[in-house]
């Protein structure tokens, strides 16, 4: 019999005011524990200032509105577990520069399942004499840090249960309908999509929507914001967009696109109109109809995305399995592609025009015919490479995309990432990737937001496509050149973040939590297991 294990997960995220003279540490620890067991975590806590500070540090059961705004819950929040943990010491002084550890140990239930929430709060007390007695016994509240704990329990009946609410659809800045004929015009936009977790553990979220019009033109692509993307059980957030272009009276389509944090997809399609200024959702028409049925794929493919290894002069056969998803027989049209991937991380694809000087399309030896596949039925595609015997360094690219021969090609068309093969060749002449950054710009955060934005570009000066994960550390000069660690890492890129040779990525990292002051930024990016990381320290001020 299997034993069952439970992993709890401990996040503490650093939520640290500007007034604080004490700073906690790390800003985030996970832990894992069997049932019924007790673990325990610690934090670490700095005096940064000339002054001895009075310290009580204590947990409170948190909740978080639909928004993202964490705030305390009361008694009858079934999601806290205060009762749970013991902190040691609880209160005690921090003389100038100096620190201490303080020790939670918490004790799980046995029938603790899901996720559960607190805050873990340090109020610091003044002194009302010279000598820091209280003769009455008393301390005045002088400022505050918390942290947000997030614990999970992992198990056979622990789950969330993502689904998405009504599509919101505003003009800028309005958050409500109107009824101004083209009141949108070339105006930004804003959508509000909400998400329910039915379940009972948090889920991450992150992702995107595409807005299309009814002919088929992609408006807009947009990611989605919810702070971290944290969605708590049985509650709901708001994932908001802002996007530009016309939005006029007429028919669109709005494709959601959300990836959780256990690897799971969410995607849905949203119609809607706007007749006179007023946004009306789901409506059926054959404007609607026609895109919904562009956009829905009907086959898959066993393994869209390949890496092959090739020797100069050598013949390859490439086959491509397709599977029919319908009950209806499917005829598909292939066509050639150059591919790569632009700024933000998008599928650029082209037909007529050279995208990339790697560009594997012109090895290709048979010709292209169609492909007929039988309801629910599979069948295998092949094609014939045949690889120049030239000095071929790294890697190369090809794509195939395949039209269903009964749909609008020109709808189709803008639907193309989900129905073309990609094929990534690695020569066996080694190439390199090499990571370069530039453009680094650091700007502060609206002072309700306490933070800064930090911008980067991400250049691929090698012959080899790599994929990046980046880390950004925030240190804050406490003394002339002394520098003294703040909160937890900030990461961007992934494993998915793929940057082909000779192509730039932009990325955007909003650090938290921090105000005025000098500071120095860390950046370390991985790209390579046999290349060194990338690093770089930058100064700035806020």
């Amino acid at each position: 019999m299997k034993t069952l294990f439970t992993s709890f997960t401990l996040f503490l995220l650093l939520v640290q005011l500007s007034l604080s003279q004490v700073t906690l540490s790390p800003g985030k620890q996970e832990l894992d524990v069997h049932p019924g067991r007790m673990t325990t975590f610690q934090t670490h806590m700095m005096n940064r200032e000339s002054e001895p500070a009075h310290v009580r540090v204590f947990m409170q059961d948190l909740d978080i509105t639909e928004d993202g705004s964490p705030f305390p819950a009361d008694s009858s929040f079934e999601r806290g577990f205060t009762d749970w943990v013991t902190l040691e010491p609880s209160e005690f002084t921090l003389d100038p520069f100096q620190s201490q550890y303080v020790t939670g140990t918490i004790n799980v239930p046995r029938d603790a399942e899901g996720s559960y929430y607190c805050f873990f709060k340090m109020d610091l007390g003044q002194q009302r004499d010279k000598q820091g007695v209280n003769t009455e016994g008393e301390f005045v509240i002088g400022s505050q840090a918390a942290t947000f704990v997030f614990i999970t329990t992992r198990g056979r009946n622990v789950k969330s249960i993502i689904t998405s609410d009504t599509l919101l659809i505003y003009p800028y800045g309005k958050n409500t309908n109107v009824q101004n004929i083209n009141v949108f015009n070339d105006n930004p936009w804003e959508v509000i999509i909400p998400i329910h977790n039915d379940g009972n553990t948090h889920s991450v979220l992150q992702g995107n929507i595409s807005v299309w019009s009814a002919s088929g033109v992609r408006i807009g692509q947009e990611q989605l914001q919810a702070g971290g993307g944290y969605v708590l059980p049985g509650r709901t957030r708001n994932f908001k967009a802002t996007g530009n272009g016309p939005l006029r009276d007429g028919n669109y389509l709005l494709t959601l696109n959300l990836h959780r944090n256990d690897g799971h997809s969410i995607n849905d399609r949203m119609p809607f109109s706007i007749v006179d200024g007023e946004v009306n959702q789901y409506d059926s028409n054959d404007d609607i109809d026609n895109i919904i049925n562009s956009s829905v794929q009907r086959f898959s493919f066993s393994k869209p995305f390949t890496d092959r290894k090739f020797v100069p002069g050598q013949n390859l056969i490439m086959p491509i399995n397709i599977h029919n998803l319908s009950t209806d027989t499917l005829t598909l049209e292939p066509m050639l592609l150059e591919w790569s991937i632009d700024r933000l991380g998008n599928l650029v694809f082209a037909t007529n025009k050279k995208i990339s000087d790697r560009s594997a399309n012109l090895w290709i030896m048979n010709d292209l015919h169609d492909v007929i596949l039988s309801p629910k039925q599979a069948s295998t595609y092949k094609l014939s490479y045949s690889i120049p015997d030239d000095t071929l360094k790294g890697n190369y690219y090809s794509a195939i995309a395949f039209i269903p021969a009964d749909r609008d090609s020109a709808i189709v068309y803008n639907f193309l990432s989900t129905r073309t093969y990609m094929i990534l060749f690695e020569s066996s002449i080694p190439g390199v990737s090499k990571i370069d950054v530039s453009n680094i710009s650091i700007h502060s955060l609206p002072d309700e937001q306490q933070g800064c934005e930090i911008k980067m570009e991400v250049n691929n000066i090698g012959e080899k496509h790599c994929y990046i994960e980046g880390k950004i550390s925030i240190e804050e000069e406490i003394d002339p050149e002394i520098y003294q660690p703040l909160g937890s890492d900030d990461s961007f890129g992934g494993k998915d973040e793929l940057i082909l040779p000779n192509t730039t990525r932009a990325f955007a990292v909003n650090v938290s939590n921090i105000t005025s002051g000098n500071y120095r930024m860390l950046l370390t990016i991985s790209y390579d297991s046999d290349e060194e990381n990338y690093f770089e320290v930058k100064k700035f001020t806020l």
